[in-house]
């Protein structure tokens, strides 16, 4: 399937289309008003372009991975904007540069978000925040973005978990996953949480302890029906862990222990890049102590270093990863660089060729926190009528049907998981086809030359 894939995209890309692939994401800090930038650039890294200075308005630094939605924005979340100075979410429209805070949070409502908005099968936007709620320690949140109302869900406590520093998943199940750094019953080492949507129920699934991992940072990733994720110290050596967790066991699998030379204290999010191989990096370790770059393979449980940070290059890697649709892995630096402002990276897997994309400075902005997207937003398209093109069964097992009932056929049929991390591009010759998909919630963009058309399609696995 991923043969069929790549094939179909290296078609796409020698044919003319209204809609390009685009890079997008943030700085932190720098830029006119210091509070940071938005910019987008090529794939490759080529025409970095700076969008958006953070700091005017109601807007803040930003510190999450942008979540696209079809048409021409994006929402996000920052630290420091909004009415109160601790944190908002934003809507930004590409086509007017139009920053737009949509809730402004406080101390009971929950402030400082560290992780990514998500946008789960009810059209509800889900985060977390790692601080503030009742008792200071981070809320889980719902936001509505038909009404703009935000709802606390779950307000953490210690024993619940408490200072999260992520966001959260859907599995399957229809649960909501999400991990705190601390807190918990096996000696504060932090848990894994779900809510459930349908009975409005939070469980603590899982306490970490010492022995197999402890302070868990970053978002679960979902793959082959299982939740992958780090952990900052803790395992054989105490230099954190890579774990597995079964959703429809709440059984925890240690499958890696970082020991220092090879990496440790990860801080990011594991990462599906093609053949079952994850990719994330550790903050620290490796042979100049400044991180390293890593891939999981899931298929035999191989741990190998791509490549070891340096402070010229860039270190403390942080962020989440981008598997982009031309084959590379982008990432980004908190630390480093040439100008001491963290940096942006691509790596390719097939060549094993590191290149620095771009250096940040005060100026146009830099240390990064968040990761970056891989995009194509379309400027002045009106969306059509999302049932010229019929996807079958919806809920579906693995396997999707397609039917093009009216209408031409479509340019390009792009699928998208709920952090728009692109999954697969379609490219049909006949009205019917099918595709294959990993267990999760999807977008599915449907392209023509002069417009768009959007659907939602959830995959069980079952």
């Amino acid at each position: 399937m991923r043969h069929v894939l790549l094939a179909c995209l290296c078609f796409l890309l020698l044919q003319p289309t209204a809609y390009t692939q685009h890079l997008w994401g943030c700085y932190s800090i720098g830029g006119t008003y210091g509070a940071g930038t938005f910019f987008r650039m090529d794939l490759g890294g080529g025409n970095l372009t700076r969008y958006f200075n953070c700091g005017v308005g109601d807007s803040g630094s930003p510190q999450t991975t942008f979540l696209p939605q079809p048409g021409n924005f994006y929402y996000g979340m920052t630290v420091s904007g909004g009415q109160y100075v601790r944190g908002d979410i934003y809507r930004f429209d590409v086509s007017s540069l139009q920053y737009t805070s949509l809730f402004s949070m406080d101390t009971a409502s929950g402030y400082y978000p560290r992780g990514p908005l998500y946008k789960a099968g009810d059209g509800n936007l889900y985060g977390l925040t790692s601080n503030g709620g009742a008792n200071g320690l981070g809320v889980l949140f719902r936001f509505d973005p038909s009404t703009n109302v935000y709802t606390k869900l779950h307000e953490f406590d210690g024993p619940t978990g408490q200072y999260p520093d992520g966001g959260v998943v859907q599995a399957a199940n229809g649960k909501i996953y999400g991990m705190t750094t601390t807190g918990g019953s096996a000696g504060g080492g932090g848990v894994i949480f779900s809510w459930d949507p349908a009975t409005s129920t939070y469980l603590v699934e899982y306490s970490f302890s010492f022995s197999d991992g402890f302070t868990p940072f970053g978002t679960l990733t979902e793959y082959n029906g299982f939740l992958w994720g780090l952990t900052f110290g803790g395992g054989a050596t105490g230099n954190g862990t890579l774990f597995r967790f079964d959703p429809s066991t709440s059984t925890h699998l240690l499958k890696y222990s970082f020991d220092g030379t090879n990496g440790s204290a990860p801080q990011g999010n594991l990462t599906l890049g093609a053949n079952g191989i994850l990719y994330s990096a550790a903050s620290q370790g490796g042979t100049d102590s400044y991180g390293v770059l890593f891939s999981f393979d899931t298929n035999n449980d191989q741990y190998t270093v791509l490549h070891d940070f340096d402070p010229l290059e860039g270190s403390r890697p942080r962020g989440q990863l981008c598997y982009a649709s031309d084959g590379k892995v982008y990432g980004t630096c908190f630390n480093g660089g040439a100008n001491s402002f963290g940096s942006i990276y691509s790596y390719d897997p097939v060549t094993n060729i590191y290149a620095t994309i771009d250096d940040g400075d005060f100026t146009d902005g830099g240390t990064p926190y968040a990761g970056l997207i891989e995009y194509a937003f379309t400027i002045g398209i009106e969306e059509t009528d999302p049932n010229v093109v019929r996807f079958f069964p919806n809920p579906a097992s693995r396997k999707i049907n397609y039917a093009v009932e009216t209408g031409a056929l479509p340019d390009q049929i792009l699928v998208y998981d709920p952090l728009g991390r692109l999954c697969s591009t379609l490219l049909p010759v006949t009205n019917t086809g099918m595709l294959e998909l990993e267990p999760g919630c999807y977008t599915l963009l449907i392209d023509w030359t002069d417009r768009r058309s959007s659907q939602r399609l959830v995959v069980t696995g079952e």
